[in-house]
């Protein structure tokens, strides 16, 4: 089971080492300590303690079999296998507003192998248990040296799915240090708008939720390069706002975003032009692809796929 079990059931059973002594006392204490015929022995006591199973109720969701050794000191194991309610899927999903999908991909896979204790077990003990792994994936996340070059923290949640054996993982990763993006966008329900857009923003936190950062907007239709210089603040992971200089226009813009829920965000472009506004509500229904509508609040409105790279 591996040693984040083994160590969480040792405990279980010494917690409640008085229980089972007093459970199985009756039924060994006075038998022979080496008897002529060991089998004939247990034969006489082992339907009771299985009938009995007097660890049932500590390990749910788990077929159990007990050993004894005879001797002046009867030694009796119990030996636990998942059998109920199995959770054989993990599902991980990773999310980040300042570090690129590349990196997103490489601490996946650590993500992956700390997530492998969730595999083949019972629903009940992961539900018991599921704060202290998320914990532990968290850590090890943070450890790696991938997330300690860009200076990045997690914050990981595990989601028991009810109607499929599946545990979802969701994994928050933030740089202290970079904003990093980059997004294709291709907008569709409006003809002044019906082309691709490749958004790329590099910015450097140079104090705690205060950046500043470059935007490069490359046009497909026309192969046009807008950029934008802004000053940002993320008072919280969930929260963004910013104030620019629009170089293409010689004006000020401004932008923000919030997340309403996980995977669910409201953004927006606010130029000096109206027309040129850009108000969306999207929702990321993988790590690398998300969809939206969006409006200018200026009776025009067009549906926007965000490909994040």
């Amino acid at each position: 089971l591996g040693e984040f079990w083994i160590e969480k059931f040792e405990n279980r059973i010494d917690e409640n080492r008085a229980m089972l002594e007093s459970s199985f006392e009756p039924l060994i204490l006075g038998l022979p300590a080496d008897p002529a015929d060991k089998s004939w022995t247990m034969g006489i006591v082992m339907p009771e303690i299985s009938k009995m199973n007097p660890a049932a109720e500590m390990f749910n969701g788990f077929g159990i079999n007990y050993f004894i050794d005879l001797d002046k000191t009867a030694i009796v194991t119990l030996q636990i296998e998942p059998v109920d309610d199995l959770i054989e899927i993990v599902r991980p999903r990773m999310y980040s507003n300042t570090l690129y999908n590349i990196i997103l991909d490489r601490l996946r896979e650590r993500l992956t192998t700390s997530a492998r204790i969730i595999e083949n077990m019972p629903r009940g003990e992961l539900e018991m248990a599921k704060d202290e792994i998320a914990l532990r994936i968290q850590e090890a996340l943070d450890a790696d040296p991938m997330a300690k070059q860009f200076d990045a923290y997690s914050s990981v949640q595990i989601v028991l799915l009810p109607d499929e054996p599946t545990a979802r993982v969701d994994a928050i990763i933030e740089s202290r240090r970079y904003d990093l993006g980059f997004e294709t966008f291709v907008d569709i329900g409006n003809e002044s708008r019906d082309s691709a857009e490749v958004q790329t923003r590099f910015g450097y936190l140079f104090s705690r939720g205060i950046e500043v950062f470059v935007n490069f907007n490359f046009f497909t239709n026309d192969n046009t390069l807008e950029t934008d210089l802004a000053l940002g603040m993320r008072p919280s992971r969930d929260v963004f706002f910013a104030v620019g200089y629009d170089f293409e226009r010689k004006a000020a813009k401004y932008f923000f975003e919030t997340d309403l829920s996980t995977g669910l965000r409201l953004r927006g472009e606010i130029f000096e032009e109206d027309s040129l506004n850009e108000f969306g509500l999207t929702y990321q229904f993988q790590q690398y692809f998300s969809a939206g509508f969006y409006t200018n609040a200026n009776d025009e409105y067009w549906a926007r796929a965000i490909f994040t790279l």
